[in-house]
């Protein structure tokens, strides 16, 4: 299948002056589309990159203005960097979600490339070929966690970024690596999961970890997978007081076991 510019007997007109033998399903047309120059971004990105079905209309970008469609929504744009999926032609991350209105969509796009403990490096790789990012994208950049391994960690760090926190996910202190940091006022948080800390040696292990920590100067700060499911609001609460502790709430006033539902539900288990 491929397109053509005139009409003839029995064709599907794609846009204007454009014509298939039959209709096309999402995937052909923006196999055919990239051939012809055009590449995929937006919501039409984030399905491919996702995993998910493609559908219309696509979202395609091109170098050269393309024909009016009710098949896709096409614009300009002079810088063009893409990674290939198949046949396809798809702007990177950074860029692909320039075109995505929904914020929560293109958080998960870019967590979904910069999650993990190489999220940062390859953040940085991409990054060196854009030459610059739009505030929003910066923005976004900031809120999607990048680095974060876990669902508790990318819950933590979005949650503090959205305070206006800067946030460090799996960064060094001296020979240890903590879940989340604030360089600013250097607080480490680590979130800890029951049967890994359990574990003797990682026990022994976790105890010069913090008090490395703690000699070099920072405030060191300890949550457990329960603490985020029930208690969310309370954690970043504290973290955000760390360096002026808020003794007058219900953390430094009562007993655990009197407010955290955690204590008297299941233990949330970090594999």
């Amino acid at each position: 299948m491929g397109i053509v510019d005139r009409k003839f007997p029995g064709a599907f007109k794609v846009g204007q002056g454009l014509y298939l033998p039959e209709e096309p399903t999402p995937e052909q047309l923006a196999a055919l589309a990239c051939e012809r120059g055009a590449y995929l971004t937006g919501e039409s990105a984030a399905q491919v990159l996702l995993g998910e079905q493609l559908t219309f209309p696509l979202r395609l970008v091109s170098r050269t203005s393309l024909p009016s469609s009710q098949l896709w929504t096409a614009s300009r744009r002079n810088r063009l960097v893409y990674l290939t999926r198949g046949d396809l032609k798809i702007l990177y991350h950074p860029l692909a979600v320039a075109d995505i209105a929904n914020d929560d969509r293109a958080i998960r796009l870019l967590a979904s490339r910069y999650g993990g403990k190489r999220g940062q490096r390859l953040l940085d790789e991409d990054l060196s070929h854009v030459r610059e990012l739009p505030k929003r994208t910066r923005e976004l950049i900031n809120r999607a966690a990048v680095g974060a391994e876990s669902l508790l960690e990318r819950t933590v760090a979005r949650a503090l970024r959205e305070h206006g926190v800067e946030v460090k996910v799996n960064h060094l202190i001296g020979l240890y690596r903590w879940d989340l940091v604030i360089p600013k006022t250097k607080v480490a948080i680590e979130l800890d999961g029951f049967k890994f800390h359990i574990q003797r040696d990682v026990f022994i292990h976790d105890r010069w970890k913090n008090n490395d920590a703690v000699l070099r100067g920072w405030t060191t700060l300890r949550y457990s997978g329960s603490c985020v499911k029930h208690h969310l609001e309370d954690v970043v609460g504290q973290i955000l007081s760390a360096k002026a502790p808020r003794l007058s709430e219900r953390w430094h006033r009562l007993f655990v076991r009197q407010w955290h539902w955690g204590m008297h539900d299941e233990m949330v288990v970090l594999e």
